[in-house]
């Protein structure tokens, strides 16, 4: 440099790596082997994670330093796939909250996106009665939900696992007629055919509440109606 030797890696590429928290590992030996110029591209353009993938093409480049192992990058180009979503589980103790509180905490959740939202029963230290929150997410989604578990709750950090992936059935919500009044239906899909049907528990609530019946008659008619619009759909 104008200015005389500066450690490696550059000023300017540790603050582009960190300001995107790319990871790094010991660079294989003397010189420096990210110059600012890539970790501008690398904090731009990557992700810094191996998706599931289709593969379609492979780039190779040769570089001129000799080092512990061949001195090549490769890129690879690919589409996403889309069948096998990467999912996490997030998961906090927490033995200090009134429990009055966990439904809206669930709900938050769930309207952020989750998968799904579970409450378990434990025992902690000093035999404390305590509850496992846990969460089930698309890995996209692990630090928003993260940072709700913490911004709601009390407790003071949360585990998380990776759990791979997850295959899924696709949905489809219908309307189907009842004595009560239309209310809605989500079918089952497995491979484009129809392979089960149940009724929106919320809307058998609200027909429930109208009518002055029990939400049971209500779903109960529901069903039914849900099993009659089943048994028109294709068949594989």
């Amino acid at each position: 440099m104008q200015h005389g030797q500066i450690p490696l890696p550059g000023p300017a590429t540790l603050e582009l790596l960190a300001g995107v928290a790319a990871p790094t590992r010991p660079a294989p030996g003397p010189g420096e082997w990210v110059t600012p110029t890539g970790a501008a591209l690398l904090a731009e353009f990557a992700t810094f994670e191996q998706p599931l993938m289709t593969l379609h093409k492979i780039g190779i480049g040769a570089g001129r330093k000799d080092a512990a192992w061949p001195n090549i990058a490769r890129l690879w180009l690919g589409q996403p796939t889309a069948s096998a979503a990467s999912m996490v589980q997030l998961q906090t103790n927490i033995d200090d909250m009134n429990p009055q509180l966990f439904a809206a905490v669930s709900e938050k959740l769930m309207e952020a996106g989750a998968s799904d939202v579970w409450l378990t029963p434990i025992q902690m230290k000093k035999n404390r009665p305590g509850v496992l929150l846990s969460v089930l997410t698309k890995a996209a989604l692990e630090q928003p939900l993260a940072n709700i578990i913490l911004r709601e709750t009390t407790t003071l950090g949360v585990r998380v696992q990776s759990l791979g992936h997850r295959h899924e059935a696709k949905r489809e919500i219908q309307q189907v007629q009842t004595p009560y009044g239309p209310l809605h239906v989500k079918l089952k899909l497995l491979d484009g055919v129809a392979i089960g049907a149940m009724p929106e528990y919320e809307d058998c609530k609200t027909l429930a509440a109208q009518n002055n019946v029990s939400v049971r008659v209500v779903w109960e008619a529901a069903f039914v109606a849900a099993q009659q619009l089943l048994s028109k759909s294709p068949k594989a």
